[in-house]
């Protein structure tokens, strides 16, 4: 009959070998922290049945399965030891050996998070800047993948060669920008995924919060022309427009007249003169600011004389005349033939 003894009871035996009769159902453990385990600890073939056969572990419970009692089975529930490994032993006639149940516990990130390191607020344009990603509290990191999503692109993939580490730990993954304007209101996340059991179906995933990236950038102007012409007493407006982050103050530097008014729409700022005179013209600067920096422009305003004339109308005049005193003629001296 099988005897079934207490493992401290027996002869110590001889190492762990490959070649012990004994199998493991299944071969290896990969559980969330906390699960409940049950594995099964029988003889490889029907000529190896042991003497002796149970589990070592002051964990859980073991019994022999009936009717037969050539198998036992480990039971635990809510296993929480990241470290622990117990061994099935069994004795063979002379011989005793045992296989050890290697046990993998995973545990997801308590939270992901993104910041800029040594900076806080927007970014400014043109200067490098270090994201950090941080994971807390995740195991084991060596099945641990982070990756950076920008704008719907997986950008940078991170893993960690820690083998030996079970227990929970804090990492982190870093990644260089350059900040520019048309990057400003994007979304950042980084997003980690959990495979303990290497196999697909058992991924964890977790995303961080996404970072929205604010980029502070110096005014810079969107108007093309740099000069006004009116005539003598006629009206005029012109202004200047800018954008930048945050949104610039614009200004204008003129002679101040009686017959002139600045108005500001949004980035708009407008000059608007009536009844132009010779002491409205000459050169108008347009300034904007923000926190980041200043813009200048310089707008000409021309003020023509009323009845003056530019020499490409004089030009037309010598043309235009001519041709219609010839028409004139001609139609006259049909007339006369008539």
């Amino acid at each position: 009959m099988l005897t079934v003894l207490i493992w401290c009871f027996l002869v110590p035996m001889t190492a762990q070998s490959a070649s012990c009769p004994l199998e493991l159902i299944p071969k290896r453990v990969v559980e969330r922290h906390g699960a409940s385990l049950s594995v099964l600890c029988r003889p490889t073939t029907t000529s190896a049945e042991p003497d002796v056969i149970g589990w070592e572990s002051p964990i859980g419970k073991w019994n022999l399965n009936m009717p037969d009692n050539k198998s036992v089975t480990w039971n635990v529930e809510n296993f929480e030891d990241w470290t622990f490994e117990p061994f099935c032993f069994g004795t063979f006639s002379d011989n005793q050996c045992s296989v050890t149940l290697p046990i993998t516990l995973y545990k997801t990130p308590d939270t992901v998070s993104i910041s800029v390191q040594n900076h806080s607020g927007p970014l400014q344009e043109g200067r490098s800047y270090t994201l950090q990603c941080d994971v807390f509290n995740v195991a084991p990191v060596a099945a641990l993948t982070v990756s950076w999503l920008w704008k719907g692109e997986m950008i940078q993939t991170q893993t960690y060669d820690d083998d030996l580490t079970k227990t929970p730990e804090n990492v982190s993954s870093t990644w260089e920008i350059t900040a520019f304007r048309n990057d400003s209101n994007d979304m950042i996340t980084c997003l980690t995924i959990l495979d303990p059991k290497q196999d697909g179906p058992s991924e964890q995933v977790n995303k961080s919060a996404a970072y929205q990236v604010i980029v502070h950038y110096a005014p810079k102007f969107t108007d093309e022309y740099d000069s006004v012409e009116v005539v003598t007493g006629g009206n005029v407006s012109f202004g200047c427009s800018a954008e930048g982050n945050p949104p610039p103050e614009v200004k204008c530097k003129y002679t101040v007249a009686i017959n002139a008014r600045e108005t500001t729409r949004g980035r708009q700022h407008t000059v608007s003169i009536t009844r132009a005179t010779s002491a409205n013209g000459g050169i108008y600067n347009c300034v904007a600011t923000n926190t980041v920096g200043t813009a200048t422009r310089q707008i000409t305003l021309t003020i023509t004389p009323l009845g003056h004339t530019t020499g490409v109308n004089y030009c037309l005049i010598l043309v235009v005349i001519p041709v219609i005193i010839i028409i004139i003629a001609s139609i006259a001296q049909k007339n006369v033939v008539g």
